[in-house]
């Protein structure tokens, strides 16, 4: 049986307030001046998830993973960071993913290694060669596990070579910008 992740202290979490990545940091989208974002992942961070689907694309094998970050707040509006991500040993089909069950003791692991205080702020998957969206199976995944406001769903298709964003929206779902940052230090 896999061993739960450590729990050092529970404490409802201040949303700190920071303000977004600055403008010449952002990498992806290039026009950034058509608003703000809800969701920004680190350069770092989005390079792993494609290293992670891709590596699978060729099988046509679905992947899988945590985006692990922080909820800041700016000027009356919440935003989420994804700083990392983190998966493990996959079950894994064409048209579906899920952890393998002895898969949870590593990823726990790796979560309980992450130096600093964290949230996980959405998931990953990728849907080989289907192209961007959400299935009803996805939906129902975001709603039991991904449901809190600042949950974010990032799919990718690598073999289309696209990545798009979603939340939840009454029964369904809508896209989400997001932004691609270089980060510093």
């Amino acid at each position: 049986m896999a061993k739960p992740p450590k729990i050092v202290g529970e404490h409802k979490k201040e949303f700190r307030v920071i303000p977004p990545p600055p403008q010449d940091m952002i990498v992806h989208p290039v026009d950034v001046s058509k608003g703000t974002f809800e969701l920004y992942l680190t350069k770092t961070s989005k390079d792993k998830i494609l290293e992670h689907c891709n590596a699978f694309a060729d099988q046509k094998l679905e992947v899988m993973g945590f985006l692990i970050g922080d909820v800041l707040r700016w000027k009356n509006r919440f935003f989420s960071l994804v700083k990392d991500v983190v998966s493990t040993d996959l079950k894994a089909t064409n048209i579906s993913v899920r952890f393998a069950k002895e898969g949870f003791e590593p990823l726990f692991e790796e979560l309980d290694g992450l130096n600093y205080d964290y949230l996980i702020v959405g998931w990953y998957h990728s849907h080989p060669g289907l192209g961007c969206f959400m299935s009803k199976k996805d939906i129902e995944t975001q709603k039991r596990t991904f449901n809190k406001p600042y949950h974010m769903a990032l799919v990718v298709d690598p073999l289309k070579t696209e990545m798009k964003a979603y939340k939840l929206k009454d029964e369904g779902y809508v896209e989400k910008k997001f932004a691609v940052y270089l980060e510093t230090g």
